[in-house]
């Protein structure tokens, strides 16, 4: 360092007041590099609460149900927002109207048991799939704008049951108290169509008829077996009306 004609020091600073030779002082460094940081941690969390971001409501119940958010389960009320990967679970003589963003709708009969995933809401592109999982239980869907652009399918333990743009009823039967109908998941349309795939074979389903997709069993040899997805007679009392239906128009 030297010393000028005026006495001024030349060349770099001192830190002798704490400050750099650029003026800036280093504790204020570190506070904008931990605001930034702070700022970036807070962006990257919206951005991961955006993905699950609203896509539709539980518009309507009746008597009790659930919502299963990850390894939360809370209880379901009106109005309740509803988020993919949600699961929604009626209780005995209990019904829901589910509503999603597209204006498709979904009435929940007793003891159903409906996974969401890749639901329509507005965080998801215009084309691309839409998916839901029917564990066990009944329900009725009536389709909204999502299947005109993009592929919705309903999966169920037997089926996959791909809309066309319609309105139908699909009840997967665990048991037959009376033995009366076979085991399997059925699909009734009221309008449009829908594809009902299985394990053998895929049929379309168009309004006024009923097809099963039944699970795989052993057949005896020398006995023709029935194809598991195959159009039936509407078994007595499988398809029942709810309390939820006038709302699905």
């Amino acid at each position: 360092m030297t010393e000028a004609a005026d006495g001024r020091m030349t060349g770099r600073r001192t830190a002798v007041d704490g400050r750099t030779s650029a003026g800036r002082d280093p504790v204020d460094g570190r506070t904008s590099r931990c605001r930034a940081a702070a700022a970036l941690a807070v962006a990257v969390l919206l951005g991961a609460f955006s993905v699950d971001a609203d896509a539709g409501i539980l518009a309507r119940l009746r008597g009790k149900a659930t919502v299963q958010r990850a390894a939360v389960v809370l209880p379901a009320t009106e109005g309740m927002e509803l988020r993919d990967d949600d699961e929604v679970l009626t209780e005995e003589q209990s019904e829901v109207l589910l509503q999603f963003d597209d204006g498709s709708r979904v009435a929940m009969r007793p003891e159903t048991l409906l996974k969401l995933h890749e639901v329509p809401g507005p965080q998801w592109p215009e084309r691309g799939a839409v998916k839901a999982r029917m564990v066990k239980g009944a329900i009725r869907y009536v389709s909204g704008r999502a299947t005109v652009s993009r592929n919705v399918r309903v999966f169920t333990p037997t089926s996959t049951i791909g809309v066309r743009g319609t309105d139908f009823d699909a009840s997967h039967v665990e048991a037959s108290p009376s033995g009366t109908f076979d085991v399997g998941t059925y699909v009734r349309v009221n309008e449009g169509e829908v594809e009902l795939a299985g394990r053998d074979a895929t049929v379309s389903v168009t309004p006024g008829e009923v097809a099963v997709a039944s699970p795989p069993g052993l057949t005896a040899r020398g006995i023709v077996r029935t194809p598991l997805v195959r159009k039936v007679t509407l078994p007595p009392g499988l398809f029942q009306r709810g309390s939820m239906d006038d709302l699905l128009r």
